[in-house]
């Protein structure tokens, strides 16, 4: 009898080890932390870290630029001359058209 439950309880034990073993294999494939979601996880993460270097390299050039704004006066001038097409007083604005 006592033999019986003894067979019994080590079957047991088995079953409940090969259950956790097969969710465990099913979670790996299948599951949240996937290998697939893993890939998809790591490509979005250069996906990222490249958007974070652009955006890095465009706070440089805009600090360079308020940097260049905010002491240089010569910078001041172009940047009106250039962007709101400002002119001096005696100068001639010329504004060249592209042919058709």
């Amino acid at each position: 009898m006592i033999r019986k439950i003894k067979d019994y309880f080590y079957f047991l034990i088995f079953l409940i080890l090969i259950s956790l073993v097969l969710i465990y294999i099913i979670e790996m494939f299948f599951g949240e932390k996937s290998f697939s979601k893993l890939k998809d996880m790591k490509k979005e993460t250069l996906i990222l870290e490249s958007q974070i270097s652009n955006l890095k390299e465009n706070n440089k050039v805009a600090k360079m630029e308020l940097d260049s704004l905010t002491n240089d006066p010569d910078a001041i001038e172009g940047y009106v001359r250039n962007q709101m097409n400002m002119i001096k007083k005696g100068e001639v604005l010329v504004e060249l058209l592209p042919n058709d």
